[in-house]
Formats: structure tokens, sequence, C-alpha cells
């Protein structure tokens, strides 16, 4: 299943260094960025994650928020709202969005609205996948369950052997 995307303030681009990019190519954000559907996912099973990996090559961390609308894109919905997806910079993470199925069609939106406004040192977005039914990514080690594995997990963990906190 495929999707049609645009996007603003970011380019597809080929990075020399290749671990920004898991293919030939990653979408390159800076901020305010967006990342878009603009064809309608139809519900051939129940979508229930969202998944994109993302590469910050500036040192500035950056905030993902995702979107999802059923209705032509008139009225967005923010899923998790409670919970931005941060990622620190010089680093990668595999950013986890648990959505609800869709009972009709769907699109989903990415915003960076916080990080580098850099045109040379990117958020990289690379291998952008819509999981259905039982087909979502276990993400070991997220202890507090954000969608992101950093070093707040760690710290649980630290806490937890020392006897701080029980489990």
């Amino acid at each position: 299943r495929f999707a049609t995307w645009t996007f603003s303030n970011a380019n597809v681009s080929a990075p020399a260094d290749t671990t920004l990019r898991a293919g030939a190519q990653a979408l390159g954000l800076y901020a305010p960025g967006l990342l878009m559907m603009t064809s309608d996912v139809k519900p051939a099973g129940n979508i229930h994650t969202l998944r994109a990996v993302v590469h910050n090559s500036s040192t500035v961390a950056a905030t993902f928020r995702l979107y999802a609308a059923t209705d032509g894109c008139t009225a967005w919905s923010e899923v998790d709202a409670d919970k931005p997806r941060t990622v620190n910079g010089n680093t990668h993470s595999q950013l986890l969005w648990s959505v609800d199925a869709a009972p009709t069609a769907v699109r989903y939106r990415i915003y960076m609205p916080s990080g580098t406004k850099s045109k040379t040192s990117r958020c990289y977005i690379d291998d952008l996948r819509i999981y259905y039914d039982d087909t979502a990514p276990t993400l070991h080690g997220d202890i507090n369950g954000d969608g992101i594995i950093d070093v707040s997990d760690l710290n649980i963990v630290h806490n937890i052997m020392l006897g701080r906190v029980s489990f």
C-alpha cells in the first residue's frame, strides 16, 4: 500500500553521510517543516501504527507531532497530543504513533514545529511506514511508553536497579 506525500520547508536529498538515510535518499526537514499525505489511505485493514525514522543532523533538538484527518483535510486532530516526540541533536530515533483504526479513509501529516532552521543541517525522515493489523513493530526499551527510546527510559531502568522506584 502506498501513499503520495507533499512537504514544505524540506527537500528530498542524498546526504553524503549514509547514516542519515536508509536508502539512496531521505526527506530533510527544517523548522517549521511539514510532511503531509496528498491522498487518502483506505482502511484495507486496521491501521494502528505510524512509524518514522528520524536522523537529526543538527545540534538542536527537534519536536514532531502527528495529525490525522478523515474528512478530506478540513479538520485535523493531533494524535497523542500530550506526547510530542522529540529527537535530540546529532542523534537518530524511531518515532512511533499509535493511531485509532479509521472507519473511513484517512490522511496523516507530520509537523516539526521546532528544531533546526538550517537548510544544511536538517532532520532527515526516512523509512516512513504505516502498519495494519498485526504488523506493528515492537519498540524494545521504550519503558515509559512515549514512542521513543531515549535517556528517560534509561533513567527509569537505573532508578529501578537502585531500588528508588518499584516496578
